[in-house]
C-alpha cells in the first residue's frame, strides 16, 4: 500500500534496492563458502601429503648425489642412536629391517650372520629374527666392540679403562688395562681388531688412537688433532683414524700420509665426525653426529673420495639422525633379514 508522499517510483527504488543488497549477501556468501571449501581442500591435500612424505621418509632415506657423480647401490646395517634403533637399508634405501636399541653404538654384522651390538653398557648378540643369543652387561659405559674369526668377542669398557676378551657365550676370559690421561666418560670410544692380532682403541680425551697386544702392551700410538674415536687397520697396513674434526690416514710407519678437514667439506656441517668405513670403491663413508645439533636436514652420512669430492650423503633426518655405526652389506648378507620385520 502507498503511503502519504511516496510515489510509485520510490517504491520500485526500493524493492530494487532490496534485490541488489540481497543479491549482494547472497553472492557474498557463496564466494565465502566456495573459499572455505577451497581452503579446506588445500589444508586437506596439504596434510595428506605431510602424512605421505612422513610415512615415505620413515622408510626411504634421502640420498642426494653431488654433481657428477653416480651412486653405486648398496644395501648397507646402521647402528642410530639419535632414532634409538639399529637399522636395515637395500640397496634402494628402504627400510627392511630394524631393531630397537636406547644406546646402540656398534651393530656389525658377523661371519655367521647375526648382529653384535654394544649397547651403552654393555654388548649383545642378536639374530636376523630378533632373538637375543647372549648378553654382556656392565656398569660401564660401553661404546666399542669387535669380534674374532672364532667368535669370541673384545669389548672396550670406557669408565673402567679396561678391554675385555669374552668367549663365544659372552663370558669373560680376560682383560687389561689401556694407557690413558683423561679418564672417565672421555676414556675410550670404539675398538677394532687387526690382522696382527692387535687391537685399536680409540681415546677420544687424550686425541689419540693407541694400538695394544692382547696382553695389554703398547704397540703405537696415532695422535690426531681432535678427540679421537675409531682407529681402522687397512689391507695395505695403513690405519685410519677418525676424530672429531677430520679424518686422518696413517702409513706402516707412522707417517701422515692423507688428512680429511672438516674446514675443507663446509657443506656438510659437521658436528662430530665418529664412524667411518672404507668401501669396496675406495671412498670413506663418513658419520656425522649431530647430537648437539638437533635440526632437520642436517646430514648424518656422507661419502667422500681421496681428493675429498663428496660423492653423495643423507640429508633427511626422519630417517636418521645420529649415525654411530655403518656397514656395508651385500645381497647374500641383505636377505638374511628379509623374512624379518620391520618392527
Amino acid at each position: 500500500m502507498q503511503g502519504l508522499g511516496q510515489s510509485p517510483i520510490d517504491d520500485n527504488k526500493n524493492i530494487l534496492k532490496s534485490s541488489t543488497i540481497e543479491g549482494f549477501f547472497s553472492t557474498f556468501l557463496l564466494t565465502l563458502k566456495l573459499k572455505t571449501l577451497i581452503i579446506y581442500n588445500y589444508n586437506l591435500e596439504k596434510n595428506m601429503m605431510m602424512n605421505y612424505r612422513a610415512l615415505i621418509t620413515t622408510l626411504c632415506l634421502g640420498i642426494t648425489l653431488c654433481a657428477g657423480a653416480t651412486e653405486r647401490a648398496r644395501a648397507f646395517i646402521c647402528a642410530d642412536d639419535g632414532r634409538r634403533h639399529v637399522a636395515v637399508f637395500n640397496e634402494a634405501k628402504e627400510l627392511v629391517w630394524k631393531y630397537p636399541a636406547k644406546k646402540p653404538y656398534v651393530a656389525q654384522l658377523t661371519a655367521g650372520g647375526n648382529v653384535l651390538l654394544a649397547t651403552g653398557y654393555g654388548v649383545k648378540l642378536v639374530s636376523p629374527a630378533k632373538i637375543v643369543l647372549w648378553e654382556y652387561k656392565t656398569t660401564s659405559e660401553v661404546y666399542g666392540t669387535d669380534i674374532f674369526d672364532d667368535g669370541r668377542v673384545i669389548v672396550g669398557e670406557c669408565t673402567t679403562g679396561l678391554i675385555l676378551i669374552l668367549d663365544q657365550q659372552g663370558k669373560k676370559l680376560s682383560s687389561f688395562k689401556t694407557q690413558y690421561k683423561v679418564g672417565g666418560h672421555m676414556t675410550m670410544r670404539y675398538i677394532r681388531l687387526t690382522a696382527q692380532n692387535t687391537v685399536l682403541g680409540g681415546h677420544l680425551g687424550d686425541s689419540c688412537v693407541r694400538e695394544y697386544n692382547l696382553d695389554g702392551t703398547l704397540v703405537h700410538e696415532f695422535k690426531v688433532a681432535s678427540m679421537a674415536y675409531v682407529g681402522i687397520r687397512e689391507k695395505n697396513g695403513h690405519t685410519l683414524v677418525s676424530h672429531k674434526t677430520g679424518v686422518t690416514e696413517f702409513d706402516d710407519k707412522n707417517n701422515l700420509v692423507w688428512e680429511l678437514k672438516d674446514s675443507e667439506i663446509p657443506a656438510m656441517k659437521c658436528q662430530w665426525i665418529n664412524t667411518i668405513y672404507r668401501s669396496q670403491n675406495g671412498n670413506i663413508v663418513v658419520g656425522n653426529w649431530l647430537g648437539y645439533s638437533n635440526k632437520d636436514q642436517e646430514t648424518p652420512l656422507f661419502e667422500v673420495t681421496r681428493d675429498k669430492k663428496i660423492v653423495w650423503k643423507i640429508s633427511d633426518t626422519e630417517a636418521l639422525k645420529q649415525v654411530t655405526h655403518y656397514q656395508e652389506l651385500n645381497s647374500e648378507q641383505l636377505a638374511l633379514f628379509s623374512k624379518n620385520t620391520k618392527e
